[in-house]
């Protein structure tokens, strides 16, 4: 970026390609007042459902969420933030929805919601993937006869030691807690973490000294907060409080999870109620306490991503196609409206990077 630029952030937005070709899209946001600026550049992949960065290697990955799943690698241009194709990789299970990259920037892990499993894929040297080095299939059902009649991986984090990975399972309710063999590209079966029947574990969050985790429940519209071991690889249930205010009776989903920069707030957003629903953090005792919800003012947000100064959140609503920037108050956790959009078509996940 040029030295006029330097308070601007790049931002990737992957997309459903129901209606656009472009599955990836790319914005620049102003740090200094929330606009974002559309920088047309787009890429044609089918369902970009999520997005990974390696800030490092200036390398992009994001999974291709249709039946015969796929994984694709894009080297990122330092100047533009333009992405160039490196590869793809099928991903052996349909609908991959989540993918992350682990500490040492050596594999991408992805979860495959339709399949149920999840894969581990090699980072070659110039950023491109190699074939799936390690798979695992995920066994069982729980409470819902629609949703949960067998397993669902839906996302796939290595924790902060980069010891342990961690799959949440919405078909499972359960936490899948993974050995990780960073050498050998592979992952042992180690923990099964169980979350309330019928929750539906989505996406979770680490608190920043990895003494927590949060997970967002998408079926019963729930936050679970957990205790963390980092040595031992557990996890244990200590409260779990709802996202929804309590008169409302329609139809809500779950989404996404994050924490403010300083770890003193969370947020949860709502598909139905379509809202972010902030909380406090107990700094001791990890537990939630409500602030209340925020209208993501408009339909259905998937995926919102706090940028790294912990000044603004980015919400992708996918059925009014934009992404909506609020202001954080820091003292507060309170949000409110920039008036800053960008329109997208069908946003679902929203990456940022700092060039």
């Amino acid at each position: 970026m040029t030295e006029q630029n330097k308070t601007n952030i790049l931002v990737y937005v992957g997309c459903y390609t129901h209606e656009s070709p472009n599955g990836l899209n790319l914005f620049s946001m102003d740090l200094n007042s929330g606009e974002l600026s559309s920088l047309n550049h787009g890429i044609e992949q089918t369902n970009a459902s999520y997005i990974a960065i390696d800030s490092n290697r200036m390398r992009l990955y994001a999974v291709s969420e249709i039946e015969e799943g796929a994984v694709f690698s894009y080297k990122i241009d330092p100047a533009t933030g333009h992405l160039t194709f490196l590869n793809q990789q099928p991903t052996y299970g349909g609908a991959p929805c989540h993918l992350s990259i682990d500490q040492t920037g050596s594999c991408v892990y992805v979860a495959n919601y339709s399949k149920g499993n999840v894969c581990v894929y090699p980072i070659q040297e110039d950023g491109s993937l190699a074939e799936a080095s390690d798979i695992h299939q995920h066994e069982g059902q729980s409470l819902d006869e629609d949703r949960q009649e067998k397993a669902h991986a839906h996302m796939i984090s290595p924790d902060f030691n980069n010891r342990f990975a961690v799959a949440a399972d919405l078909g499972l309710d359960q936490l899948v807690i993974y050995d990780m063999d960073v050498a050998g590209k592979k992952l042992i079966a180690h923990k099964e973490v169980h979350i309330q029947a019928g929750a539906g574990p989505r996406h979770f969050a680490f608190r920043q000294d990895g003494s927590f985790l949060y997970a967002v429940n998408e079926l019963n519209s729930t936050v679970t907060v957990l205790a963390y071991d980092a040595e031992q690889g557990n996890a244990a249930t200590i409260q779990t409080v709802t996202t929804i205010p309590r008169d409302y009776d329609a139809v809500n989903y779950c989404a996404d999870i994050h924490l403010s920069k300083d770890g003193s707030f969370l947020y949860a957003s709502n598909r139905g109620h379509d809202s972010l629903a902030a909380y406090s953090i107990d700094k001791d005792q990890g537990t939630l306490t409500p602030i209340g919800h925020y209208s993501t003012l408009g339909k259905t947000p998937r995926n919102f991503v706090l940028t790294p100064d912990g000044e603004y959140v980015l919400v992708a609503n996918q059925e009014t196609d934009d992404i909506v920037v609020f202001k954080l108050d820091k003292a507060t956790g309170e949000l409110t409206d920039t008036g800053h959009r960008a329109q997208v078509s069908r946003p679902i996940c929203v990456k940022l990077l700092e060039i």
